[in-house]
């Protein structure tokens, strides 16, 4: 059957909204296609052309396919760092605050922020507040106007914060879920918005704190800074933007100073003086936007096409996930797309000697990191370590590594590389465990993806030079 009807609505849902859907996400845009088109009684050919025309399928269509995941206090350690500026920089002011959940799907974002913010107004004598929440999904806002949430809602992430500032305005709680107090929802002031396309002023200027989190990783490159220039204008000098870690490398504008603090990152609008007046600058991807030759650059730490051969890539991370862990990658979807993503940038970055890069995109990856990816996880952060000098450290990545999958090679050599300095027979008898692994692998280049340019044979040779080396002195040195 032909299914171009199906890239017809992943090419329309990019142009009006921004946000490229994954090829993962493909089986769910036809599923909605086809049934949006059964309720409709139209072929799905033409529901996909009527998008563009008809306002009521075009939505009915975007609340349908539109990704939606959240859950109260996600990334809990960016909550911690609110808190402590609301006790630090702000703990003084007298005017009202203002905050914004841009992508706000069913408001568990919203409500998390005015939680945190009611907290300190009424406990601590903390300002007053005003919390806008966002989203081009109108059935998600309709949760978040209700009141009511499900208990998936609450997870490990954010656990800290669910009796000590969630359940005092949960009104009623079942099995089945949570009811909020109606006053906290009052705060709360809802908006159906496309903050692509749309105009922005129900949005109030001058903002002190923006949450836009876990959308951009769905933008393509040459949307990120478009989207971006329309946001940050919002903030007041010395607000706070939040994105989710993994996003961070995505942004660069000389007026956001980036800050951390408790092991989270957060972004700073600095004054135009004091960012060298660039921020008043047309972006190159604006330019490139406003000219529709889809330009622009790339997101900080995307491999350099010119070195790719050498290099490790999202495609080749991502074929070695679905090879080893078929099924479970599969199920990931979009997150094993992104984590892909994470370790190529990585080591893109280590690579060219961007250490505060890589430190951002260590975190990020080890957030995106889930079942079945922990000994690629933990061998990033032994690479991490050992490129900044940290030996020990990355001795017990590797370590970690090899817990979760004894037969990660790469993670051996390095293991072994670390450790012969201190400890020759350890060296080599890790070195010798490692050829052996390398001689019994039944995979072919299974590591392939990972070894920079390099292939198995290259370390084979270096395990046998090792073990002849720490042989000779007796396991006390290394070559």
């Amino acid at each position: 059957m032909d299914e171009s009807f199906v890239d017809k609505a992943v090419d329309y849902v990019e142009a009006f909204t921004g946000l490229r859907s994954p090829a993962s996400n493909r089986a769910h845009f036809r599923r909605a296609l086809l049934g949006q088109a059964r309720a409709a009684g139209m072929p799905p050919e033409r529901l996909a052309a009527e998008l563009s025309l008809d306002a009521g399928i075009r939505q009915r269509f975007l609340n349908a396919v539109m990704i939606g995941e959240t859950y109260f206090f996600r990334e809990a350690s960016q909550f911690r760092l609110l808190r402590e500026a609301l006790a630090g920089r702000w703990a003084a002011t007298a005017r009202r605050l203002r905050c914004w959940s841009v992508s706000c799907s069913t408001g568990e974002e919203a409500v998390s922020l005015a939680a945190v913010l009611d907290e300190r107004r009424r406990e601590r004598g903390g300002p007053e507040y005003e919390v806008h929440a966002s989203d081009i999904n109108d059935t998600a806002l309709e949760c978040l106007r209700g009141g009511v949430f499900p208990r998936a809602s609450l997870r490990r992430d954010g656990r800290e914060f669910h009796d000590s500032l969630l359940r005092r305005h949960v009104i009623r709680e079942d099995e089945t879920g949570l009811t909020l107090d109606p006053a906290l929802l009052a705060r709360i002031s809802i908006h159906h918005l496309n903050f692509f396309r749309d105009p922005l002023g129900a949005i109030p200027d001058e903002l002190d704190v923006v949450f836009f989190r876990n959308t951009l990783l769905y933008a393509t490159l040459e949307k990120r800074e478009f989207i971006v220039d329309r946001i940050v204008p919002k903030l007041r000098e010395g607000g706070l933007l939040f994105l989710a870690t993994s996003e961070l490398p995505f942004v660069k504008r000389a007026d956001l100073r980036l800050e951390k603090s408790d092991h989270a990152y957060v972004l700073v609008r600095e004054s135009p003086d004091r960012s060298r007046g660039s921020a008043a600058r047309e972006s190159p991807a604006r330019e490139s936007l406003a000219r529709g030759d889809g330009g622009g650059p790339g997101p900080l730490g995307s491999p350099d096409p010119a070195e790719a051969d050498a290099q490790v890539t999202t495609e080749a991370v991502l074929g070695f996930l679905n090879g080893g862990e078929r099924a479970r990658a599969e199920s990931r979807g979009d997150a094993v797309a992104e984590f892909a993503r994470l370790v190529a940038s990585l080591f893109a970055a280590l690579g060219s000697g961007r250490k505060d890069e890589a430190a951002l995109l260590l975190g990020a990856l080890e957030a995106a990191s889930s079942p079945g990816v922990e000994s690629l996880a933990r061998y990033c952060a032994g690479r991490f370590h050992a490129a900044t000098g940290d030996s020990g450290r990355a001795r017990a990545e590797f370590e970690l590594a090899l817990e979760a999958d004894g037969s990660f090679w790469p993670a051996r050599f390095y293991l072994a590389s670390l450790s012969a300095p201190s400890s020759g027979r350890r060296a080599r008898r890790e070195f010798e465990r490692c050829l052996a692994a390398i001689e019994a692998e039944s995979r072919g280049e299974r590591f392939a993806c990972l070894l920079e340019g390099f292939n198995s044979a290259y370390f084979r040779r270096m395990c046998v030079r090792w073990i002849e080396k720490l042989a000779e002195d007796g396991g006390r040195g290394c070559p």
